[in-house]
């Protein structure tokens, strides 16, 4: 293996995942994880003044937003489609329940299983909601150009796949 000696800040560093060299981990401005970190924190904040007015926080805007194109869904399916574990779901899904944006009812067809569905409240919610959307979305994306902003989706799309490796 191969480090990088003092004062050699290009060097490579001949640990391989996948058949791929891997740079020597940067911890300065230069750390595409510190870059994430940072705007992803700097994302949610954006996100949640504009949710605000509209009684929506960060995280329950894509269980609000799959029930609206999906329609009724148990928490196991609402995991599954928006990515993220059981318990998490079944959180947000009671604080969206207390706030009165959803309902839980027993499924007719599984009485084992509960089904979550948007409330008239939520439906109204995530309509106001999507105004707020496509302006964290302009926000997110001033700067950028419409190549631009392809090339970032598929560069994010790659780091996230790279990070199941």
């Amino acid at each position: 293996m191969h480090q990088a000696r003092c004062g050699e800040e290009n060097a490579p560093v001949a640990d391989e995942i996948k058949g791929r060299s891997v740079p020597e981990a940067e911890s300065g401005d230069d750390s595409v994880s510190l870059a994430l970190v940072r705007t992803a924190k700097r994302h949610r904040s954006v996100a949640a003044t504009l949710y605000a007015p509209h009684g929506i926080h960060p995280g329950q805007d894509m269980v609000i937003d799959e029930l609206w194109r999906a329609g009724d869904r148990t928490l196991g399916q609402l995991a599954a489609a928006l990515q993220i574990e059981a318990p998490t779901v079944s959180r947000t899904v009671e604080r969206l329940e207390r706030s009165g944006l959803v309902e839980k009812r027993r499924s007719t067809t599984d009485g084992r299983s509960t089904l979550v569905s948007l409330s008239v409240a939520g439906r109204e919610a995530h309509l106001q909601w999507q105004h707020a959307w496509r302006e964290l979305e302009r926000r997110t994306t001033a700067r950028l150009r419409r190549g631009e902003q392809a090339e970032l989706i598929r560069l994010l799309r790659l780091v996230n796949d790279g990070l199941d490796d």
